[in-house]
């Protein structure tokens, strides 16, 4: 089962999970791009954009090229939208070989990744699930919450 996915332990022994992450034309290799200029050189990081010349068979190869490259410490797939092509043939990798995917590839999610590699891919995907989604906020809706924690604190936003 895919996301019940259990890599074998490596007890007294730091992992290094390879990230791969994979999405539509260059937004992959941008995110990763990002978050070298925050955290300098990325290590064990592979990029797989689909081209609008390609098809699922080209991404599928480029898939499986990085998840052969993975070794014993095994794989994560961050895809950028759950549903599109990418997605569905990293779907593959997960139901065929146990590879967790998670979807909604964005930065904090990889900054998360980056920082916190030292985990199974199945606790890795995870917290990247948690990451991902606390990494999306909306700032009146946080200065409203300040508001409410410092009485009669002003409003600088308002939300739409």
């Amino acid at each position: 089962m895919c996301f019940g996915f259990e890599h074998q332990s490596h007890v007294g022994v730091a992992l290094l999970v390879k990230l791969i992450l994979v999405s539509h034309g260059p937004l992959a290799a941008s995110v990763a791009a990002a978050a070298e200029m925050i955290l300098g050189p990325l290590e064990n990081v592979v990029t797989v954009g689909l081209e609008p010349s390609e098809g699922p068979d080209q991404l599928h190869a480029k898939i499986a090229a990085a998840v052969g490259e993975a070794g014993s410490d095994g794989a994560v797939i961050l895809c950028d939208l759950f549903g599109g092509t990418p997605f569905n043939v990293s779907a593959r990798f997960c139901r065929e070989q146990g590879v967790p995917v998670i979807t909604g590839l964005n930065l904090p999610m990889l900054l998360n990744a980056l920082t916190e590699r030292e985990r199974t891919p199945a606790q890795l995907a995870g917290a990247l699930q948690n990451a991902g989604r606390d990494g999306v906020i909306s700032l009146a809706q946080a200065l409203d919450d300040q508001a409410l924690l410092e009485e009669g604190g002003e409003r600088e936003c308002r939300s739409s």
